[in-house]
């Protein structure tokens, strides 16, 4: 019989041992230690966290329990007075410990970005203790940190970018991606961009890639970006180089394709990596605006897009990328959709296609409903909790049960391959950002109206911006160097 209570911190100071499996990797170590520094901040009592594979009564023991699912878990106290947290892959193993957490002991995923305290207890014993979590509804779920102007303006130390574009010359500093990456993982999403216009040439951008990727998360990039090209990173490579060269496949071909096939190279030193297909021009606008060799007709044009693609997935095949297991994908956004909603556009064998909303996050345009898209091909969407130049930016304007409402249309239609969000600089769009990780993981179990009254519930505060789902209150100073009153955004 399975013990009905675990002791993980006793009034009397003591604490259960934390113990890894020895093989499990670094990632999941890490989630571990973010358990044992949380029931630290709870309590004031930090438990021992070791690696090895002999449990003893009494033991917190964190291993992977393989069984062909994706990134399920299960969290339960066995017969012998183990509380054991098992996923049903790394991944899940991880997740199993956020989830634990977050559904257990109560600590907000978002916690650092909502300036959010951690509850107090002096001793903590767990009754019943039992959590079984499924693969989630989406497979793949990420953020893409965009216009990240309010992340690298508050907190400076990232480095300098060769980007001739207005606010995205200074690189996000490591501790505040950390910080990001970490928020990431306990709202149990497994897929990011770093930046916006990443270029992983420039150390201190190869830097946010590491960040995320010893998180154990899959990274991506940006659909201006393909291979991890855009036309700033480009201009960088020639400049570098000494040379002016326009950036234009139709007309520079070769030069194009060195640049794709450096960025693939520097990407590729990653484990997990999905790969962007595609063929944009200058700032997020179609190849022509700024390429006068560019075709005309729309036909002509994705014929181009289309070859781009295939030669793009060719030169993954000579840097050594394998077939079996890549992930690319292409996402439809502004020509995209048109040329594909005409049947012009040639989509690589296996790549996953990617509908967009409209931009400011309220519905799915027509030639872009999920639905409409009914195809063989595995299928996703990008959504915009945050957008610059036409939509919010700084507040959080999509309420929760709409996007909830919006995210599940895309499952029902079958589309639940990837969801990659849109979140600028996180902090303003957390409420938002909490909703939709656990509407990609519940799927139709997700009830908007009752996560509403949680969240707004310990603070009874009318304000949906600064209303919490748990446990309101300010992180301590001592709990990191980084917090948001020091230093002051601007």
């Amino acid at each position: 019989m399975a013990h009905s209570h675990f002791r993980l911190v006793s009034n009397a100071g003591a604490a259960a041992r934390v113990l890894v499996a020895a093989g499990e990797p670094e990632y999941v170590f890490r989630a571990a230690r973010d358990l044992v520094s949380d029931v630290e901040r709870i309590t004031g009592v930090r438990p021992a966290l070791v690696r090895g594979d002999a449990p003893a009564p009494g033991d917190v023991f964190v291993a992977t329990s393989p069984r062909g699912a994706w990134e399920a878990c299960d969290v339960a106290v066995d017969a012998g007075g183990v509380l054991r947290i098992a996923g049903s892959d790394p991944r899940g193993t991880m997740f199993g410990v956020y989830a634990f957490l977050d559904e257990i002991l109560g600590v907000d995923p978002l916690a650092f970005w909502n300036d959010a305290p951690y509850p107090r207890a002096e001793s903590l014993v767990l009754d019943a203790t039992a959590l079984h979590a499924g693969s989630p509804a989406f497979r793949f779920r990420g953020w893409f940190l965009n216009d990240e102007d309010l992340l690298t303006g508050w907190h400076d130390g990232g480095g300098r970018r060769d980007i001739d574009y207005p606010f995205y010359g200074t690189v996000i500093a490591e501790d505040v991606a950390e910080r990001v990456a970490e928020a990431l993982v306990r709202c149990r999403m497994n897929l990011a961009i770093p930046a916006s216009f990443v270029n992983l040439l420039n150390p201190p951008e190869a830097r946010l890639a590491e960040i995320f990727a010893a998180r154990g998360v899959f990274l991506t990039q940006h659909h201006v970006e393909p291979l991890g090209t855009s036309a700033f990173t480009f201009q960088a490579y020639w400049k570098a180089r000494g040379r002016d060269v326009p950036f234009s496949w139709t007309s520079h071909p070769r030069e194009v394709e060195e640049v794709w096939r450096a960025t693939a190279r520097a990407w590729a030193r990653f484990p997990n990596v999905i790969w962007q297909l595609g063929l944009r021009g200058v700032a997020d606008r179609p190849m022509w605006s700024a390429d006068a060799t560019a075709p005309v007709s729309d036909a002509d044009r994705a014929a181009v897009i289309s070859a781009a693609m295939e030669r793009q997935m060719a030169i993954l095949d000579e840097i050594g990328v394998p077939r079996e297991g890549r992930i690319a994908t292409v996402t439809l956004w502004g020509e995209g959709a048109v040329c594909y909603g005409r049947g012009l556009l040639r989509v690589p064998e296996g790549a996953i296609v990617i509908v967009s909303d409209n931009g400011p996050g309220w519905q799915w345009p027509g030639n872009c409903r999920p639905a409409a898209r009914a195809t063989a091909k595995p299928r996703g969407v990008y959504y915009h909790h945050a957008i610059f130049d036409a939509g919010p930016h700084l507040a959080s304007l999509v309420p929760p049960a709409r996007t909830a409402a919006m995210l599940e249309e895309v499952r029902a239609a079958g589309a639940a391959d990837y969801a990659l969000l849109n979140v600028a600089n996180v902090r303003e769009f957390a409420r938002g950002l909490d909703a939709s990780a656990r509407v990609l993981r519940e799927g139709a179990a997700f009830d908007a109206a009752a996560w509403e009254k949680r969240w707004l519930a310990p603070t009874g505060s009318p304000c949906p911006t600064t209303a919490r789902y748990r446990h309101p209150h300010r992180l301590d100073q001592r709990d990191s160097h980084l917090s948001h009153h020091s230093p002051p955004l601007h």
